[in-house]
């Protein structure tokens, strides 16, 4: 199941010592078509620099777009879903799955 991480869509860092950095990508099963919002962050306390907090979760679109987060950022959720779209659609057309006809082109 070959699993494709395209490139963030939104990345953030706050506070002044950039100890909050959360950023968010498209994550594609390119076998089963399945798409994810991978969320990943890390956290450190700006004090004693320990780590505080640090993971990644996966959601799927749909529970994404419930979230605060899904909602703040639904512009560069859907830009990003047309993107990797679009780089499926073209890997397929270059493999000889897709013809240019059915991709439109």
């Amino acid at each position: 199941m070959p699993i494709e991480r395209h490139l963030e869509f939104h990345a953030s860092a706050e506070g002044g010592l950039a100890e909050k950095k959360d950023s968010w990508a498209i994550v594609m099963d390119s076998d089963c078509g399945r798409v994810w919002v991978q969320h990943r962050w890390h956290h450190v306390n700006p004090y004693n620099g320990v780590t505080t907090s640090q993971g990644e979760t996966l959601h799927t679109v749909d529970e994404f777009r419930k979230t605060n987060d899904g909602w703040r950022l639904r512009k560069e959720l859907d830009a990003a879903l047309k993107d990797a779209e679009k780089k499926l659609q073209d890997a397929l057309r270059d493999m000889g799955i897709v013809s240019t006809e059915e991709s439109g082109h």
